[in-house]
């Protein structure tokens, strides 16, 4: 790997996100559960908050136990019950064919965050008759962000061998503008060849002070001996890099280094062209 891209990084996350298949596995558990329970509650008209029974439709019946099997593997699930009728939940019957889907919003959730229209999202493709109203979207997004918020935050490795950091720019809305903001991104590759992120920052600009605070948050979680750091040549970079991780060894990264010498050579059509010369040359980055 010579650089990081949004291409390169899901194809990383998702590598973590296969092996630690516990985590994505609660992930999943946690979405179908609240789904079922908030179907339940609308088909029966039962609100917890509602204690005039004469107003309820039905009556709820506690929950049976249903094996369910997903792409990250069995998982146990509380069926809910209501009293008055036979219930299935639809999620049940869409789960099968929505699951790329929803495996696919999750990765965006972990890199991205919890967000209204990403439950929505879920929502509507594995439960499409529920209604998403504010209080249904604000309870399964308060029971998921706890979640989604652990993997950043888990314990490190004291150590890895190679460090590859550099900032992915993307477009997002800020006041009511659109603008390209950098994205701080660190993946650690540890003694086994196994590559892993260890940092994901927004930052308003690539700079000394937001990479200290990027790579201050890696050190305190755990990270403390680095063989050699791989990046390009920005300043504030390497500073902030050489704060944190005293005498560590630097390499510039090879992709940024081949696109600076391509942009002294004179261009003739045909004869260079970096976009197949540097992954033929060093391999797909990707």
């Amino acid at each position: 790997m010579t650089q990081l891209n949004s291409k390169s990084i899901k194809k990383i996350l998702q590598e973590e996100l296969d092996k630690d298949g516990d985590f994505l596995k609660e992930i999943v558990k946690n979405i179908m559960q609240q789904i079922m329970e908030e179907e339940r509650d609308q088909r029966g008209g039962v609100l917890s908050h509602q204690r005039d029974i004469t107003k309820r439709k039905a009556v709820r019946n506690g929950y049976k136990p249903r094996s369910f099997n997903t792409r990250v593997g069995k998982l146990l699930l509380a069926k809910p019950q209501i009293r008055e009728f036979s219930f299935q939940p639809q999620l049940l019957e869409n789960y099968p064919r929505s699951e790329k889907a929803l495996l696919a919003t999750i990765c965006q959730m972990i890199k991205e965050g919890v967000s209204t229209n990403r439950v929505k999202k879920i929502g509507g493709k594995l439960s499409p008759d529920l209604v998403y109203s504010k209080s249904t979207v604000s309870r399964i997004t308060q029971e998921l962000d706890p979640q989604i918020r652990k993997w950043p935050e888990e314990q490190l490795k004291d150590h890895y061998l190679y460090l590859f950091t550099d900032a992915v720019y993307f477009f997002m809305r800020v006041n009511h503008q659109v603008v390209s903001s950098p994205v701080l991104i660190t993946v650690g590759v540890d003694k086994n060849g196994y590559r892993k992120i260890l940092g994901v920052d927004l930052a308003f600009k690539e700079s000394y002070v937001s990479y200290m605070n990027h790579f201050e948050k890696i050190k305190e979680r755990g990270l403390k001996q680095v063989d050699l750091t791989i990046s390009d040549e920005h300043k504030g970079l390497l500073k902030a890099q050489q704060e944190v991780f005293p005498n560590i060894s630097h390499q510039r990264c090879i992709a940024h280094f081949m696109r600076n010498v391509l942009s002294y050579v004179p261009y003739i059509e045909g004869v260079i062209n970096p976009e197949i010369c540097l992954p033929q040359t060093y391999g797909d980055s990707g």
